[in-house]
């Protein structure tokens, strides 16, 4: 894809999920190719930067570049594209199809028809949007999080999803020292660095190593 798009763990889809015997069996053409070049489309002309697409999957099906792992099978095909458009970040979620694909497509369909409504000049400010604005809470460990996956390298993941449980937080602790361990990088500084942040990050969520 020409724009940097990552995947990431879904922390929490947005609305109510959509039971799984009232899915809608794909009717679209599934395949891989076809889907992201869609959305390629859709997303160029909308001038998106910093994609986002979130999957029902675990963090360890997700490479450290933020691609999925060969043979990723989310636990349902909810899906979620968030991206910043005109400085603005959007957010499509759709899990009305029983696969994450369909869903995907699904999405980059939405997006071609909301931008077939600027053609016939009823709109001239992107109005058809605004309903998909996507408002989220300021979270003060979000940075802290974003820069020890940054510093380390290690898959995307949210605070969200770390604040969840001490073994997660415990985890992601474990993975981010490894990663960064002198013996490994000849980097003390960056490690200590690290350390010190991965202890505040611990304490702020009411955890002990």
């Amino acid at each position: 894809m020409k724009f940097d798009a990552i995947y990431v763990a879904m922390t929490l889809f947005p609305r109510t999920m959509t039971p799984a015997y009232k899915r809608i069996r794909s009717r679209f053409d599934e395949s891989r190719t076809a889907v992201a070049d869609l959305l390629e489309r859709e997303l160029l002309h909308l001038r998106a930067k910093d994609v986002v697409i979130q999957l029902d999957c675990k963090p360890s099906e997700i490479r450290q570049d933020g691609q999925l792992r060969a043979g990723t099978k989310p636990s349902s095909p909810a899906v979620v594209v968030q991206f910043t458009s005109v400085n603005k970040l959007m957010s499509f979620a759709c899990d009305q199809y029983d696969s994450w694909l369909a869903n995907i497509k699904a999405i980059a369909k939405t997006l071609e028809a909301l931008r077939a409504v600027d053609r016939y000049g009823a709109t001239q400010g992107g109005e058809q949007y605004t309903g998909f604005q996507a408002l989220p809470a300021p979270d003060p460990l979000a940075g802290m999080v974003q820069e020890l996956c940054q510093m380390s390298g290690h898959s995307p993941v949210t605070a969200d999803y770390l604040r969840v449980s001490s073994e997660r937080v415990k985890q992601f602790r474990r993975e981010v020292l490894l990663a960064l361990h002198p013996d490994r990088t000849k980097d003390e500084p960056t490690f200590k660095v690290a350390t010190n942040l991965l202890d505040k990050l611990l304490n702020s969520f009411g955890f002990q190593v």
